[in-house]
């Protein structure tokens, strides 16, 4: 079976507020499916997009612990 999830269980599972999902939706970064006014998401296709979206200079600083806009 295929996990689908409603906008606020995918809010609460990635910790955001709706309003982040929504931007998220607009900006094509989550995939979702719209039949009339429900909106649905996969949570494994939303895993995979909010991977990709994951910047490489933001896990460089966190891990390294450089401050912002400096490169270790």
């Amino acid at each position: 079976m295929i996990p689908w999830r409603l906008k606020q269980e995918i809010a609460d599972y990635y910790r955001c507020d709706l309003r982040t999902i929504t931007n998220l939706m607009r900006r094509r970064i989550l995939p979702f499916v719209k039949i009339g006014r429900i909106v649905r998401f996969n949570i494994e296709e939303c895993d995979r997009a909010m991977n990709k979206y994951k910047r490489p200079s933001m896990l460089l600083q966190r891990d390294s612990g450089a401050a912002p806009g400096k490169v270790a």
